[in-house]
């Protein structure tokens, strides 16, 4: 007869996946009992594979127990910078490049942000760039610099006859300058027969008798001579 009876104390083994029956087992080694639950997956890194669909890239990834691959649609995402491309027709569009996949998407038309028209000395055109693309948009001179006005800045001189006066013109328009160097600008105040007061517009004068100037009369032609002579 039998006697003795208590409770048994299973000694399992490791769980192991059953390919019929898609669960895991595991097996009492001394009464045969088997003891069953459901696989969970050990997957294995992923892997990035291409799909047809713009913006979207496959996971791929295998269990290291059943060796199942599962493989699922992920959406793209951005690796947080903006790219730009010229097209043949000249437009510009910028597109997205994915973190994972590297492939680029998103692709739309730029709207560029122009910085103002400024004056290009070299090209003598006007341009203005995109602060974003950097492409740059040119157009012709909408304007002509033939009538600028300019300050005049007062220079230290050498001696009367060396450069002492910068003319600076601006453009008001474009901002193009342009600068001249010159000299003084003498205009006769009054002369009798000995002597000459001149003036320039910067407001240096001179006077002095004609026989200092190295004249005996005043005219235009000797005028050139005056102004050599003069001293402040």
């Amino acid at each position: 007869e039998r006697f003795n009876e208590r409770n048994h104390e299973h000694k399992y083994s490791e769980w192991t996946y059953n390919k019929e029956t898609g669960k895991e087992e595991r097996v009492c080694s001394e009464c045969g009992s088997v003891e069953t639950r459901e696989h969970e997956h050990k997957l294995s890194e992923k892997e990035i594979t291409p799909n047809e669909k713009e913006g979207i890239h496959n996971e791929v990834q295998k269990c290291n127990v059943c060796g199942e691959v599962i493989e699922k649609e992920v959406a793209c995402t951005s690796d947080g910078k903006v790219y730009y491309e010229t097209k043949e027709d000249g437009r510009v569009v910028e597109y997205s490049i994915c973190s994972e996949c590297k492939e680029r998407f998103n692709e739309r038309n730029h709207e560029h942000k122009y910085s103002e028209w400024t004056y290009n000395k070299e090209t003598g055109k006007e341009e203005r760039v995109c602060s974003e693309c950097g492409s740059v948009e040119t157009r012709d001179l909408s304007h002509d610099h033939s009538s600028l006005k300019g300050t005049i800045a007062y220079v230290k001189e050498e001696d009367y006859n060396g450069i002492c006066h910068i003319i600076t013109k601006k453009c008001p328009t474009c901002g193009y300058t342009e600068e001249e160097e010159i000299g003084h600008q003498w205009e006769v105040l009054y002369e009798d027969d000995e002597y000459i007061y001149v003036s320039c517009f910067c407001g240096v004068e001179w006077d002095g008798t004609k026989l200092e100037a190295g004249i005996s009369s005043h005219n235009h032609e000797e005028e050139e001579v005056l102004v050599r002579k003069l001293k402040k």
